[in-house]
């Protein structure tokens, strides 16, 4: 297994599967590791950073296919790039135009089909059938394989969905806690990942969470100490270090737990001792 020392040589080498595969290895055996975590987002970040970099260059050269307007060649290779680099706005415009100047060219009888499925499509998600809308789409795409705005219908369709549910659920999502919340829009952002509207949500959604998980430890926390000193002092020795036990699980560093775990293991063999010797004591 690659120590710390050597994945953050490999970051730096732009190795980044075998750094992946290193922080893959350690954090499965600690999931909690704080520097192999952030080493992780290090190395997402950069990794997608280089990608960028990668995609920037390509469209410079994809921009003389745009100018000759070779949009159904074009449009496949900027299919592959948004794999590299999804959400890239730069890279989601560029595709959305050329989409547009392709469905310019389009005959008519291309345009009454795809007019044909929409309306259909539209009626499935707004009848809150919305996987079997993706599903009508994704089949069109495969038939007309050959028509490269029949993928961006896949794309809209999923979108549409999204947006829909959004509108739909738009109160109800106010009255959810942040967890509940968070689980429904993560089931959203699964529809399109790529789409930055629900990209946007989801980093707020979040944040909300993280704030949530913080309000709620810290009560926790309070909590425990509570019960804690409350229990120690009704002599309940056995329960205090369970008590401290099941705080020190969460915090591992919790001084107070530790604190009161040592004084309750001192007072509960002191009190063995005291129950023992008036055991004793009442036998002679």
């Amino acid at each position: 297994m690659s120590s710390i020392q050597d994945i953050k040589i490999m970051i730096d080498s732009d190795k980044f599967a075998q750094a992946n595969k290193g922080l893959n290895s350690i954090l499965l055996k600690e999931p909690n590791n704080k520097e192999a975590q952030e080493l992780k987002t290090q190395l997402q970040q950069k990794a997608y950073d280089k990608n960028i970099q990668l995609v920037d260059a390509k469209l410079k050269e994809y921009k003389e296919l745009f100018k000759d307007k070779k949009y159904k060649q074009l449009i496949p290779k900027l299919q592959k790039l948004q794999a590299y680099a999804p959400g890239y706005s730069k890279l989601d415009k560029f595709v959305l135009a050329c989409f547009k100047e392709y469905e310019k060219g389009l005959n008519k009888s291309g345009d009454t089909q795809i007019k044909t499925l929409l309306t259909k499509i539209d009626k499935l998600i707004t009848s809150g059938q919305g996987n079997k809308a993706i599903l009508a789409a994704q089949k069109a795409a495969l038939e007309k394989k050959s028509n490269a705005l029949y993928q961006k219908v896949v794309i809209d369709t999923k979108r549409n969905l999204i947006n829909y549910k959004l509108k739909k659920n738009k109160k109800g999502l106010k009255k959810l806690n942040a967890p509940s919340r968070y689980e429904f829009l993560k089931k959203l952002y699964i529809i399109d990942k790529s789409y930055p509207k629900i990209q946007e949500i989801m980093f707020k959604a979040k944040k909300d969470l993280e704030n949530y998980d913080s309000k709620q430890k810290k009560v926790y926390l309070k909590e425990s100490k509570m019960q804690i000193k409350v229990l120690f002092n009704s002599k309940k020795y056995f329960e205090t270090m369970s008590a401290s036990k099941q705080l020190l699980n969460s915090f591992p560093n919790n001084s107070y737990a530790k604190k009161y775990y040592k004084k309750a293991k001192k007072s509960q063999i002191q009190q063995n001792y005291l129950v023992a010797y008036s055991k004793l004591t009442n036998q002679t």
